[in-house]
């Protein structure tokens, strides 16, 4: 299967329209439509990751590289669509780090990085979900608790290092209020999780 049919026959199989599609991956409606097309066959690999996300599948299932059965022998990482195996350890090992900075009370710059990083990835946990449908319904109950885990860390991560951050002297209110809009925007998909 070429990749315009794999995007084509996945986005069916889920019942969504291009649109819809196209804000689960938080990409443009044209850019599924023209792939869909065939009229982009070689697209970022960051952004056939995000498409695959949001159909649930793999990049490598979605083009037809891999059969299903020596897909799901693969090791978890790479089934969801790592592009290295080991991207999962690279992560939690960075989480753990800045879990270790956010009580660090060096440079309140480098803390609004890390409340905004915990934030986007809690997003991006919590965020591909059918309008109706929350976490709890779309993954399996042991990958359900591992993401509700990491959630609620990365939430105490963010709100300690967002707290050095407002607290201090560098402190921009534009930034400020970006931190905030954040908060509010990944607070109601945790609690519908």
């Amino acid at each position: 299967m070429d990749l315009a049919g794999g995007i084509r026959t996945k986005r069916r199989e889920f019942k969504l329209s291009q649109d819809a599609l196209a804000r689960r991956a938080d990409v443009s409606l044209s850019l599924i439509n023209q792939m869909e097309r065939g009229l982009i066959t070689d697209p970022h690999y960051s952004t056939l990751s995000r498409i695959a996300a949001a159909l649930g599948t793999s990049v490598s299932e979605l083009v037809g590289e891999v059969d299903p059965k020596a897909q799901a022998a693969l090791p978890r990482a790479q089934r969801r669509g790592y592009p290295y195996t080991w991207m999962s350890d690279t992560l939690a090992e960075t989480i753990s780090r800045w879990q270790d900075k956010s009580f660090d009370p060096g440079d309140p710059r480098h803390s609004y990085v890390i409340a905004v990083a915990c934030l986007d990835i809690m997003w991006h946990i919590l965020r591909y979900d059918v309008p109706g449908e929350t976490l709890k319904d779309r993954v399996p109950a042991d990958e359900y608790e591992e993401r509700i885990k990491l959630v609620d860390m990365l939430s105490k991560i963010a709100q300690l290092a967002q707290d050095h951050y407002v607290g201090s002297k560098e402190a921009d209110a534009a930034e400020v209020e970006s931190l905030k809009e954040r908060f509010e925007n990944v607070v109601p998909l945790r609690v519908a999780g």
